[in-house]
């Protein structure tokens, strides 16, 4: 029997739009290979072109790998600088993101290298611009609209049917009352307790000193290892029944690992007695 189609079929989510991260963040301290580990999506083969925002100036960190230094020459990586200094920071940025999020331009990933320097463009923005109903200045409403500003321009990637948002950012530690303390996504306002909310998946970068080997091989060495949950001491999310933590962490590995559970056989149905 054909059953009339519903007015919003059109907006219906197609199975192969579901299963795949809308966007991930990676965070942690300098030297953590934030943009390189993006860079290097352009190995996965669906990846069809990558755009990175480059408002840190770490572009440089992509020399090394012949893969990806093939994928620059080529055009399948393309590199946006901005000076967070310049005055029409701000206006290049809200404009980039805005035109790549509601165009398909052909950019499987589009990374955000760092989301929290992006955030101190807009709040100069937005401390020199807002004004209430007098015409004065008012910082108390700046610091609002930063964190609405900055919350859109990632939701605007994570919600974008053709590309996926990567957002590079540093880490801060914050002191609980209870004396703990935990390492959170550097970011101003309330920007910094609702980030996380946002990507598919939230991961903490760090090096750390793991053993390798048994007995006379045994030796520590220096691992980079991705925490994605499970933690109290870390801001993390993981909606891809990946482990908690990962040694040796690569987004490209991240990838095989989900599309490898989506591959899974559904559990067999129990006989009947």
């Amino acid at each position: 029997m054909n059953m009339p189609a519903p007015s919003f079929a059109q907006f219906l989510s197609k199975p192969k739009d579901i299963g795949m991260p809308k966007s991930i963040m990676l965070y942690g301290k300098p030297g953590t290979r934030k943009t390189s580990l993006s860079a290097e999506l352009v190995k996965l083969p669906e990846t069809k072109k990558i755009l990175i925002l480059d408002i840190d100036n770490g572009t440089e960190a992509l020399v090394g790998d012949p893969a990806v230094e093939k994928a620059l020459h080529n055009g399948q990586i393309d590199v946006m600088a901005v000076d967070s200094l310049d005055s029409n920071a701000f206006a290049q940025i809200n404009a980039v993101i805005q035109e790549v999020a509601n165009t398909d331009f052909g950019y499987s990933f589009v990374v955000l290298d760092t989301l929290n320097l992006m955030q101190e463009v807009a709040i100069k923005h937005f401390l020199a611009t807002t004004t209430n109903s007098s015409g004065k200045l008012d910082s108390r409403a700046a610091w609002g609209e930063v964190s609405k500003w900055t919350d859109a321009m990632a939701r605007m990637l994570h919600n974008a049917p053709h590309t996926a948002g990567i957002f590079v950012m540093h880490e801060k530690n914050e002191a609980e009352d209870t004396g703990q303390v935990s390492v959170i996504p550097k970011l101003s306002g309330s920007s910094k307790d609702t980030i996380a909310s946002i990507p598919s998946v939230v991961v903490h970068l760090g090096f750390e000193k793991v053993a390798v080997g048994e007995g006379d091989d045994e030796q520590v060495v220096d691992k980079l290892v991705a925490n994605l949950g499970g933690s109290e001491k870390y801001v993390s999310k993981n909606r891809f029944r990946l482990p908690d933590r990962i040694e040796d962490f690569t987004l490209v590995d991240m990838y095989h690992r989900i599309a490898a559970r989506s591959e899974e056989p559904d559990e067999a149905p129990a006989k009947a007695a």
